[in-house]
């Protein structure tokens, strides 16, 4: 039996698609032939978690340790990797492997959100309906909702969506953009605006502003493009100081996990098959499912009984 538990959202059998922390461990863990020491469970068991997030790993004497950076560099220091390692380490290449591993890590997990739990039609026709076979009736119903706000409030504050309210003295957004946001604002107010006389006025209304929405949805894509852009950029100037194919590999599975073929606006795919076509052939001849363990999400009673004992 292994000594370190990995809970990760899925649904007993696999790793849910938006959960690519987990999906990222199980690869380096099966890569590294760590099974027996460190198992990823992929049961969706937030009610064991302190902080509600997942992943999360655990161990002995009530040993908790949340997010991939934390638990990946616990995993190497308690595992052969560690002493590899060691016998190369050259300091100041260290302290860039760390900095950068945050960065890219940060990063895309900020892609991920966007793409998983802001897109509209993304989370309405994917994710939000998935958390049905993760969790127990009627637990499934808030995790999707912290989840969307969480990436919203992330996405805000990197500047990929707006908010007139939170956003106002600032922008991230290039010129252009901008000033096409700023017409969308005017255009939107107006309409709200607009006395409504009769059912065909209003339709017509409501019409012209699921048109705007459209169109700052496409803006906020341009963005999380943008972001994206910038990360397989650095990636490429960093694999010639770094020469650590641990980066490029964590690199592909987030892209992987973010061409989820059962997304309906899959406009990253469609982006990195135009401007990428080589890293969208790494990408497509990537296999991300590994050895881990099989089990049934938690249960009802289960969940309930977790949630009471941290009430009491």
């Amino acid at each position: 039996m292994s000594q370190y538990k990995i809970s990760a959202w899925g649904d007993g059998k696999e790793i849910a698609p938006f959960d690519v922390s987990s999906t990222i461990l199980n690869y380096l863990i099966n890569e590294h032939s760590l099974n027996e020491t460190f198992q990823i469970i992929p049961n969706s068991n937030i009610f064991d978690s302190h902080s509600g997030r997942l992943p999360i790993l655990t161990g002995p004497e009530s040993l908790q340790i949340e997010g991939f950076v934390e638990i990946w560099n616990f995993i190497v220091s308690n595992s052969h990797i560690g002493n590899e390692q060691a016998e190369n380490v050259n300091p100041t290449l260290e302290i860039l492997r760390r900095a950068y591993m945050d960065e890219i890590t940060r990063d895309m997990n900020i892609i991920t959100l966007y793409n998983y739990f802001v897109v509209k039609q993304n989370y309405e026709g994917f994710t939000r309906g998935s958390f049905k076979d993760y969790l127990p009736w009627p637990t499934q119903y808030k995790p999707p909702l912290d989840f969307r706000h969480y990436a919203q409030e992330m996405c805000l504050n990197e500047g990929i969506i707006d908010d007139d309210l939170m956003n106002s003295d600032y922008t991230y957004l290039e010129s252009d953009l901008e000033d096409e946001l700023q017409q969308l604002r005017k255009e939107e107010k107006n309409l709200r605006e607009t006395p409504v006389i009769n059912d065909m006025q209003k339709l017509q209304i409501d019409k012209q502003l699921d048109i705007i929405s459209q169109k700052k949805y496409i803006i906020a894509n341009m963005q999380c493009i943008k972001k994206l852009k910038e990360v397989i950029q650095k990636h490429q100037e960093m694999k010639s100081i770094l020469d650590d194919k641990m980066f490029h590999t964590i690199l592909l599975i987030y892209l992987k996990c973010n061409t989820e073929r059962k997304l309906p606006e899959n406009f990253i795919s469609s982006w990195i098959k135009r401007e990428y076509p080589e890293l969208n052939k790494e990408i497509s001849e990537m296999i991300i499912s590994g050895s881990m363990a099989q089990t049934n999400k938690i249960s009802l009673t289960t969940a309930l009984g977790s949630y009471v004992s941290q009430v009491i």
